[in-house]
């Protein structure tokens, strides 16, 4: 079964940018995901 998220950011990358980005989101009662890139994974 599928699991779904929902958020008003979605943040790819955790670089020190990506951190930054969601910190700043979160900062102004944005709620957020970050997600790092992981090879071989499928996403359908």
């Amino acid at each position: 079964m599928a699991k779904e998220w929902n958020a008003d950011v979605i943040i790819i990358g955790a670089s020190t940018g990506g951190c930054a980005a969601a910190l700043s989101a979160a900062r102004l009662g944005y709620s957020v995901i970050m997600t790092e890139r992981v090879i071989g994974l499928e996403v359908n």
